[in-house]
């Protein structure tokens, strides 16, 4: 009989249950404590209820709903669920109950000053963390790793009273991406004066067209932009600024622009325009070399980049353009070509385009001619044909007045080709040119 009322006193017993869910067994079969085989029926709602709290307390600590308190970088959590130390995935979400100043720790029931720790193995930087945010952070058996973004240490956060994109630590040595004040793409190492530029894309030009200033005559008007030099090897950044080519350069907007070694502009002379880099600071000069040769030798340019060309006049004044993009247009075409009898085979012209550089003349021909063909040096030399490669741009069967729009590039001394099936008069007038300025290269 005495057996028998042990064994019934033993399954009235309730169940010892392992206290918090990081305790339970992964295999369902070896929870033997929580539901013991042939356990009392009274006891399977204190079992389950057991489990419903051990449940609701790790939830609690997942769910952030508990505060951090402590100071600054010291902080203490009191976990919802019991815990007797720390174990590597223990995980903790909380309420920040105030902005971080630097490194901090995180002591968990009194388990343990531990520190939290981003991007592995960094200090937190100060404000990394803020008054409200959600925190949740994982113990990895020596630190509590943070999971949660921070305010400063993730590429894309925007910074917009600045208008920044800022990686890396927020202190002195922080990496910034951020934008000028003409728009460029600049990096920082956390100090305003010691920003300095992304490298622009290669061959990349946007902005800097070019005007006749209020002197007609002597004065270019540049718009502000920004431009890789021709080396490929920094980056040019320009406000707008007005240069005279009847001046020596010097320094700055409404001075001169012509290299010293020039001495003066010459009359019908091509002079091309360069953004350089003098000193540290961007601006603008004028040189017959393609190269910016002079400007280098004379004043020391560091970087350039060409603009685009004018040409002066025989009274040595600049000729009057318009600019669209990479399209130059005269304001009064000139004519330059006026053949009586140019004969069948090749003749070679000089357009009045800018030399040292390949460039698409725009041209108006006309030609009392049955078929005529203009072509770059570069290519054969083909006759004209109405059945036979390559053809011709403009003509019928007989000898009409023939008048066609052509765009033809020409080589760096200005000149094309024209071959005509007929020995008739041939006009051409240069209306412009297209000039890429050098995205091509």
């Amino acid at each position: 009989m005495k057996r028998y009322i042990v064994a019934a006193l033993a399954l009235l017993a309730v169940p010892a249950i392992a206290a918090e869910v990081q305790d339970w067994n992964a295999v369902d079969n070896s929870n033997v404590d929580i539901a013991p085989e042939n356990m009392s029926p009274a006891l399977v709602n204190d079992a389950i209820r057991a489990v419903q709290g051990a449940t609701a307390r790790w939830s609690g600590d997942e769910s952030c709903v508990i505060a951090s308190a402590g100071s600054s970088s010291v902080w203490t959590l009191s976990a919802t669920r019991t815990l007797t130390s720390y174990y590597d995935g223990l995980k903790v979400c909380f309420d920040a109950h105030t902005d971080n100043d630097g490194t901090v720790t995180l002591n968990v029931d009194s388990l343990g000053a531990v520190t939290i720790k981003k991007e592995s193995d960094e200090n937190l930087s100060a404000g990394d963390i803020q008054t409200g945010m959600k925190v949740e952070a994982v113990f990895d058996g020596t630190n509590f790793q943070l999971l949660s973004p921070t305010t400063t240490s993730s590429l894309g956060d925007l910074i917009t009273t600045r208008g920044d994109l800022i990686y890396g630590d927020s202190g002195a040595a922080a990496a910034r991406l951020a934008l000028g004040s003409s728009g460029q793409v600049l990096a920082s190492d956390g100090t305003d004066a010691a920003w300095s530029d992304i490298a622009l894309p290669r061959s990349y030009l946007a902005g800097m067209g070019l005007t006749v200033g209020t002197d007609a005559d002597h004065d270019i008007d540049i718009a502000a932009g920004e431009s890789r030099d021709a080396a490929n090897s920094a980056n040019i950044t320009l406000a707008a600024i007005t240069k005279r080519i009847d001046a020596t350069w010097s320094a700055g907007t409404g001075n001169g622009g012509l290299s010293s070694s020039l001495t003066a502009p010459a009359n019908d002379t091509w002079y091309h325009v360069f953004a350089i880099i003098v000193g540290g600071t961007a601006d603008v000069g004028f040189d017959t070399s393609i190269t910016a040769a002079n400007l280098v030798s004379d004043h020391t340019a560091t970087a350039y980049r060409r603009l685009g060309s004018v040409l002066t006049d025989g009274s040595a004044n600049i000729i009057a353009f318009v600019q669209y993009g990479d399209k130059f247009l005269w304001v009064d075409p000139p004519l330059d070509v006026s053949t009586a009898s140019p004969g069948t085979s090749a003749n070679t012209v000089t357009l009045t385009v800018p030399t040292g550089v390949v460039v698409q003349a725009d041209v108006n021909v006309r030609a009392n001619a049955n078929l005529w063909y203009l072509s770059p040096l570069t290519v054969n030399d083909e006759a004209p044909s109405g059945t036979a490669a390559p053809l011709a741009q403009s003509g019928t069967s007989t000898a009409t007045n023939n008048t066609d729009n052509v765009q033809v590039f020409t080589n760096t001394s200005a000149q094309i080709r024209y071959r005509v099936t007929t020995n008739s008069q041939v006009y051409m007038a240069t209306l412009g040119w297209t000039d890429t300025r050098g995205r091509d290269d």
